[in-house]
């Protein structure tokens, strides 16, 4: 058994490995939103779970790992770098613990990291009509992924675009019945380009805004 780069498993080069494509697993992210987008606390509890496990709890200010976990989407990768970064802004500061501000810019910066894996890059292309490769435009990625927040079931449809999504990592794949989900700080990009409408209540489901 040997992992793998998700990157690499979504890539043509998938089916020039030394193995069969149905001995490919993926390892599915930890559900902190289920379907309806709604706060989902197993995944959540289970997510805690592993964070305590490596930093003291006392460590956070209240209500600001559950904050971390909310944004890094059940993916260990996102939560583990914003928590990093957190942290060390609280020591330039001569901080004790981690409070909001720590937070905040912890999760502005990975979603700046989002916003600049969903432009175009010659890394991510599809076949045109005229049989030439090209970049998939923003566009592209944006209504695919909007389909996947609304709960379009032909939105998993394999496509380059999907595949683009999923080494980004802008789009998530759970376990269970095989379902996508769009990484909830990505959900707060779409809300700023007016993709998604924010509710009078204020909050977007699905997202930490």
């Amino acid at each position: 058994m040997f992992t793998i780069p998700i990157t690499l498993g979504y890539s043509p080069r998938a089916g020039s490995l030394p193995v069969a494509q149905s001995a490919l697993f993926v390892l599915p992210d930890t559900m902190v939103f289920d379907r309806e987008h709604r706060p989902y606390e197993p995944g959540r509890a289970a997510i805690r779970a592993v964070l305590e496990a490596r930093m003291r709890p006392e460590l956070f200010a209240a209500g600001e790992m559950e904050r971390l976990i909310e944004a890094s989407g059940g993916n260990l990768r996102n939560l583990f770098a914003m928590t990093a970064s957190a942290g060390d802004t609280a020591l330039l500061r001569g901080g004790q613990r981690i409070e909001a501000d720590d937070v905040s810019g912890a999760i502005r910066q990975l979603r700046t990291d989002y916003e600049r894996q969903l432009g175009e890059s010659q890394y991510d292309q599809e076949t045109g009509a005229d049989g030439k490769a090209r970049p998939i435009a923003y566009e592209a990625k944006a209504e695919r992924m909007l389909r996947i927040y609304e709960g379009d079931p032909e939105a998993k449809i394999p496509a380059p675009v999907l595949y683009s999504l999923l080494r980004s990592r802008a789009v998530q794949e759970f376990n269970g019945e095989r379902w996508f989900g769009v990484h909830p700080l990505v959900v707060d990009l779409l809300v700023r380009q007016n993709r998604i409408a924010r509710p009078d209540s204020g909050r977007v489901p699905g997202g930490t805004e």
